[in-house]
């Protein structure tokens, strides 16, 4: 008998807000981190997770609290209530042997 499939989920959160790119804390792609992923059968995903707000001085006002001057400013020249955010899922199916792992 076949063991049943098991997903394996990596969320990440490493996305630019506004942007499909993926950026370490300083602003610097990650292909490798990515790359080994599909190397190893991950499949790629790609979700919109946007940030609605009532109006765009509370959006520049939450977002820019949160992620500096930089984005305040530009959604306050933008005037959109609307940040848009993209969140990354890889996602893998393995087969269960039974057999027990311990870390």
């Amino acid at each position: 008998m076949m063991p049943a499939p098991s997903p394996i989920l990596i969320p990440n959160s490493l996305l630019l807000y506004g942007e499909h790119s993926f950026l370490n804390d300083n602003g610097e792609v990650l292909p490798y981190f990515y790359e080994k992923l599909e190397q190893y059968g991950f499949k790629k995903n790609i979700i919109e997770t946007d940030y609605k707000f009532s109006d765009y001085k509370e959006a520049s006002r939450i977002m820019g609290a949160f992620f500096g001057d930089n984005m305040k400013n530009s959604i306050l020249s933008n005037k959109s209530n609307i940040i848009n955010e993209y969140t990354g899922i890889w996602n893998r199916t393995i087969a269960l042997t039974g057999r027990c792992f311990y870390v």
